[in-house]
């Protein structure tokens, strides 16, 4: 009879470990409340620090005229500028949409 015991014991625990362990250890994955508070003009504020935005003929987006899903559109970004030591692309901020309440993406 112990060794029943033992063995109901030890498939319980395990089962419980199971079940509870991953739960413990993943971070939360809380989805943020509410639309995003930060304005397109704060957006751009944040990103520049406040420096001049201009249009470049530089920089080619290559955007999908329709996409499947619109939380994921795929978007190519060519930039014609030489990468020298002093003169190179140091960040590519994302795209930020203009008419929505979420301007980040």
């Amino acid at each position: 009879m112990k060794r029943r015991n033992f063995i109901k014991s030890l498939c319980a625990t395990s089962a419980l470990v199971a079940t509870i362990s991953p739960s413990m250890l993943m971070a939360k994955d809380e989805k943020p409340k509410g639309g995003n508070p930060l304005s397109y003009a704060a957006a751009i504020e944040a990103i520049t620090g406040g420096k001049a935005v201009a249009d470049s003929d530089k920089v080619k987006l290559t955007v999908p005229e329709i996409a499947e899903n619109g939380a994921v559109v795929p978007v190519k970004v060519e930039v014609d500028n030489p990468m020298e030591a002093d003169n190179y692309v140091k960040a590519i901020h994302g795209v930020l949409r203009m008419l929505t309440p979420d301007v980040r993406m």
